[in-house]
């Protein structure tokens, strides 16, 4: 008996006839393979996409290797990440998604990792739209990256996340980062694959200690460039971390036609670009008088209140200290250790407005802006 089946892949409807005996396996395959919103497929309700679709495609490489566990990761339009899967034996993968735009990532060890649409950044992406019951396909040619390595030691034998990361100085893609994270105690070897090659500046960041720029300096200016060639590995890229205490941040939050404080709303010290992985980042909420304090490793901070400016206009405000809207102008504040630095005050315009707190915070690209 004959077995007759059609694909339509956003541009093409192809039609293929096969025997019975070779389409089992076919749909047996397709039906155990296909993720759906994270979960499991009911294979008697074929009907599945009605609500949904379906991004697939495959990774190799630029000499044509099929690239077997990739990492393909998804991202929501605000560039939020979904959930990533693993390329099989053949290089392929697939994801069922609710309609909407994405964006698709594929990385691989010592690839670098490209976005959809031949992109090394995702704000350069083109997203993908996503139709009721479509099955659109992708491919991701990977190129071979450069590297760098080196020893990380503390001396402190309670283990610690270490995340390191190289910004690009040069140009394509100049501020173009690399992190990695890394787990020990003590002592321990790394190595940060994936890079573009160029040139680029290698710092190492953990939760209590010192954030160390190579070689062996405290601040992003001062940090030595290091060349990375295509394929190449730069050793040697060593850093020694120290625990240098902590000091406190504080001050209070009021509204600024009334004086009236504002309590429940969210403070944050952070150091970094994405202030989601800033293991250095404090949150904390202010009282009743609206007044907050922020205990935080010593080292150099921005300071950052969030609040929705009310039903009216559902906006969120963020606010920099010394009374910015731009994160870029922001006031880094020099905390040492066991110093107190109070008085870091905002006054918020909210009017009559209805407000409520802030849960959300945007992303910065480099270290102290």
């Amino acid at each position: 008996s004959l077995f007759c089946f059609f694909v339509n892949d956003t541009a093409t409807t192809e039609i293929y006839t096969l025997s019975l005996h070779d389409a089992l396996p076919i749909l047996l395959i397709a039906l155990i393979a296909l993720p759906v919103f994270g979960g499991s497929i009911d294979e008697n309700n074929l009907a599945f996409l009605d609500d949904g679709g379906i991004i697939r495609g495959t990774v190799s490489s630029r000499e044509g290797e099929v690239l077997t566990g990739a990492k393909v990761v998804f991202y929501s339009s605000n560039y939020s990440k979904i959930d990533s899967v693993y390329t099989d034996d053949y290089g392929g993968f697939s994801y069922r998604l609710e309609s909407g735009e994405y964006y698709v990532s594929a990385e691989y060890f010592n690839y670098i990792r490209q976005f959809n649409s031949n992109n090394y950044l995702i704000s350069q992406a083109q997203p993908i739209a996503l139709f009721p019951s479509q099955v659109i396909s992708i491919s991701f040619v990977l190129e071979e990256g450069g590297g760098v390595s080196g020893e990380i030691y503390t001396g402190y034998s309670r283990p610690s996340e270490f995340l390191v990361t190289a910004v690009k100085v040069d140009y394509p893609y100049k501020n173009w980062q690399r992190d990695k994270s890394f787990y020990f105690a003590n002592q321990g070897n790394y190595l940060l694959d994936g890079l573009l090659p160029g040139y680029y500046k290698v710092f190492v960041r953990a939760e209590g200690f010192q954030t160390q720029f190579y070689p062996d300096v405290d601040n992003f200016k001062d940090a030595e460039i290091i060349r990375v060639p295509s394929g190449e590995v730069f050793e040697g890229i060593n850093f020694e971390l120290e625990r240098p205490g902590s000091g406190i941040i504080s001050g209070y939050i009021n509204e600024k036609s009334t004086g009236i404080p504002i309590d429940g709303a969210e403070v944050a010290a952070y150091q970094w670009s994405n202030i989601w992985e800033d293991p250095f980042r404090v949150v904390t909420t202010t009282n009743d008088n609206g007044y907050y304090e922020l205990v935080v490793t010593a080292g150099y901070y921005y300071v950052e209140t969030l609040i929705e400016g009310g039903l009216e206009t559902g906006n969120m405000i963020h606010l920099y200290y010394d009374g910015r809207f731009d994160p870029k102008l922001a006031d880094p504040l020099q905390v040492t250790p066991d110093q107190q630095i109070p008085g870091i005050d905002f006054e918020i315009d909210l009017r009559s407005e209805e407000r409520r707190v802030g849960k959300e915070c945007r992303s910065r690209w480099s270290p102290y802006h």
